[in-house]
């Protein structure tokens, strides 16, 4: 089977690491992938490429078109892709007046299938027919590792209790301030904690911070299925996050993970507690029970491709 990934491109042409990631995981079950991408945002990037597209479906001649986010679709869409499979991320859920009503009339008469990544962006979008599948997180690359081995392969201080935010400051979305200033009341009752950002980190590296930190902290105004919690999980680094996307699932009795509410003082008793404890979790346990591993929801895509197809 031949599927042809629709998706916005990084600065050098390349899938970013979600997608990228889940079409090394297809290939992992025998799907052939091939990847169209947008460079640059903005819909006249889009629009742009339409009839580059249509060369690369006419070349390629795959079995499934699959786009990821919003914008991919409907790219997809006016060049004529057919069958059209969609996956709609976190950010698609914000969205709102016309874009919205847009989103969903792509979904629910021109896509063959949408994939949406919690129930809470099923209800948000109010996509009954949508099949809720998070993306997969790759248990052979993050998993326990000896912690003095991620150490050495880290700028972290071992003498201080190392708190993890694994985003970009700038966004708004991921609500840096709230971790801030959490942490920050948090260091009136341990001043050894240290607020850890990693921002331009090459995905692959995650795993040795994971390993060494001792703690994930989330504190987003909205998510998905966000990956860094599901990676920390399978790292059974303690996570604690705000109640977004699929987040109170994930960490339904997982050890040593906590969902705060959003406000410093409750984000801050949550961390003081996990790290007063001082143990991994066993979030690892839980991805597996929970059957998101990368392997296990690339075979499930791919029964929904054959299904299709």
């Amino acid at each position: 089977m031949k599927v042809l990934f629709v998706c916005s491109g990084t600065k050098l042409g390349a899938p970013g690491t979600v997608v990228r990631n889940q079409g090394l995981s297809f290939e992992k079950v025998g799907i052939t992938i091939e990847y169209f991408c947008v460079n640059g945002g903005g819909i006249v990037n889009y629009l742009k490429a339409i009839p580059k597209l249509k060369k690369a479906i006419n070349r390629f001649k795959p079995d499934i078109i699959h786009a990821h986010y919003s914008f991919s679709g409907f790219l997809a869409f006016l060049a004529g892709a057919y069958p059209l499979v969609i996956s709609l991320m976190g950010s698609d859920a914000m969205k709102r007046g016309v874009w919205r009503f847009f989103t969903r009339q792509l979904s629910i008469r021109y896509s063959k299938l949408t994939i949406v990544k919690s129930n809470k962006m099923k209800q948000e979008l109010n996509l009954p027919n949508a099949i809720v599948i998070p993306n997969g997180v790759d248990t052979e690359l993050f998993k326990p590792i000896n912690i003095d081995e991620c150490i050495q392969k880290t700028d972290l201080d071992p003498s201080k209790k190392n708190i993890l935010f694994v985003s970009n400051p700038s966004k708004v979305v991921k609500n840096y301030f709230l971790a801030e200033e959490a942490v920050k009341m948090a260091k009136e009752n341990n001043n050894n904690l240290n607020l850890v950002v990693l921002s331009n980190i090459r995905n692959s590296d995650l795993v040795w911070y994971y390993n060494s930190a001792d703690l994930l902290l989330l504190t987003s105004k909205w998510e998905g299925s966000p990956n860094v919690v599901k990676e920390a999980m399978a790292c059974n680094l303690p996570v604690v996050s705000t109640n977004v996307g699929d987040v109170r699932e994930l960490l339904s009795g997982v050890e040593n993970s906590m969902i705060c509410q959003d406000n410093p003082s409750d984000v801050s008793r949550c961390i003081c507690e996990i790290i007063d404890k001082g143990k991994r979790s066993n979030g690892r346990n839980k991805i597996f029970q929970l059957g998101i591993d990368s392997n296990a929801i690339a075979n499930r895509i791919k029964n929904l491709y054959e299904n299709i197809h």
